[in-house]
């Protein structure tokens, strides 16, 4: 089973832009915090996550802003490429299948969503062919 729920803030506006089939594809960052304590000293630490989202969902997450509390349920993807200088890059990524704006209020998230499921969850319509039976489950936190 290959699942990743994230909770973070978004580390920029979401970049949306269009495939040659007319399919949106948004990118956005979002840094997750783990706290701890060392040797009687508390610190935090960030990671990094790059979110992938497509179909009318990245439509909607146009509404989203830097540093906006988000909830991304998806899955790991890797990839790999060659750039420009010729260097070959792996990339480490979640294609999201679900976005939940906790940031905003229930009446703003909900706007442009026909049938959502909680309150200012967004459901994408991208199938990728697996059967998930997650819908109506609770998220584990």
């Amino acid at each position: 089973m290959n699942t990743v729920i994230l909770l973070g803030r978004l580390g920029r506006d979401p970049e949306i832009k269009y495939a040659q089939s007319g399919t949106a594809i948004a990118h956005f960052s979002l840094a997750t915090d783990e706290f701890y304590e060392r040797n009687g000293q508390k610190g935090k630490e960030t990671s990094w996550h790059r979110i992938v989202v497509f179909g009318k969902l990245a439509q909607q997450c146009a509404l989203l802003r830097k540093g906006k509390r988000v909830l991304v349920e998806g899955k790991l993807n890797y990839r790999n490429y060659t750039d420009a200088r010729g260097e070959y890059r792996y990339v480490t990524e979640i294609i999201a299948r679900r976005v939940v704006f906790v940031d905003y209020m229930r009446a703003e998230a909900l706007a442009y969503d026909s049938e959502p499921t909680e309150a200012g969850e967004i459901q994408s319509d991208q199938s990728d062919g697996n059967a998930d039976s997650s819908e109506g489950e609770d998220v584990p936190f």
